[in-house]
């Protein structure tokens, strides 16, 4: 890297990143730009336009292509990226979202997995019209269902994290409606098993928020869920004791809130009462 090769040197302009990302220099340079560019997005400094903003999107995206040592620091710039909307660049191309998607599936390093996840969730959380093709392309590319399948598939918290952060921002995303998609997948059912299966778990508590979120926008459209969590004693005992001990309020309101659900419908008090005889009984 001509000059001096400090981080310190690098920030403060997104020219000079911009230029080690575009240019001939090592990956390690690279990766160094990249990391800058992550840092002062972090820190609130914008691209100074849209062209400057499409130019680093590029770039990072070809940077990663180039040399896979870059993507972590890359991975971190493009969600920094999408958090700076509405400067980020106004269409991404299905062929990236396809690349991000790949990069999910790194068994390698579980690091990847979950910061392509946080990419593409940075995506999701994208509203303005004009961003429609970009949230298409998650659409089109199976992004819903993709992350489902590593919450579940996946013991790691981040990726965990990261494919839930994806899951909530989708479902309740205003450009395309994915909550039919989600109630095809069986989402409620398969949260709700991952909802008892971590709770008081060590480590977990971050992601339980994101399923407890996600059921509360699809529980009362779900019948089938609705029944499928009401004749659940773990997913009750889950849900009661969220209520009744937990030191987060917001987690309180969360599972009171699905609770309540479930407790509306009088066809599933039978199912419901028994549950919760159940979850007595284990308790004394």
């Amino acid at each position: 890297m001509g000059g001096d090769g400090s981080i310190e040197s690098l920030t403060g302009s997104f020219l000079g990143p911009l230029q080690h990302l575009s240019g001939n220099g090592s990956a390690d340079d690279k990766s160094l730009a990249a990391l800058s560019i992550a840092l002062m997005l972090n820190e609130g400094t914008l691209p100074e336009d849209l062209e400057t903003s499409n130019a680093i999107h590029d770039a990072l995206y070809a940077a990663m292509e180039e040399d896979d040592s870059i993507q972590i620091n890359a991975l971190m710039a493009i969600r920094g990226l999408t958090i700076s909307s509405p400067i980020f660049p106004q269409a991404t191309s299905h062929e990236q979202v396809r690349y991000l998607r790949t990069l999910t599936t790194d068994q390698r390093d579980n690091r990847i997995t979950a910061s392509a996840m946080a990419a593409l969730c940075g995506y999701a959380r994208l509203e303005e019209e004009v961003y429609r093709p970009v949230i298409q392309g998650l659409y089109d590319e199976d992004i819903l269902e993709h992350a489902l399948s590593l919450e579940s598939s996946s013991e790691d918290a981040s990726i965990q994290v990261a494919s839930m952060d994806c899951v909530a921002a989708l479902v309740v995303n205003s450009l395309i409606n994915f909550k039919p998609r989600a109630l095809e997948a069986n989402t409620t059912q398969k949260l709700a098993d991952s909802l008892a299966k971590y709770a008081g778990r060590k480590g977990y508590e971050e992601v339980q928020v994101y399923r407890l979120l996600t059921l509360g926008v699809l529980i009362g459209g779900d019948e089938k869920g609705q029944e499928y969590m009401a004749s659940s004693t773990s997913s009750i005992k889950c849900l009661m004791g969220y209520m009744r001990i937990h030191d987060d309020a917001d987690v309180q309101i969360l599972a009171s809130d699905i609770f309540k659900v479930l407790s509306s419908k009088p066809h599933l008090k039978e199912q419901l009462s028994q549950s919760m005889r159940k979850v007595h009984e284990s308790a004394s």
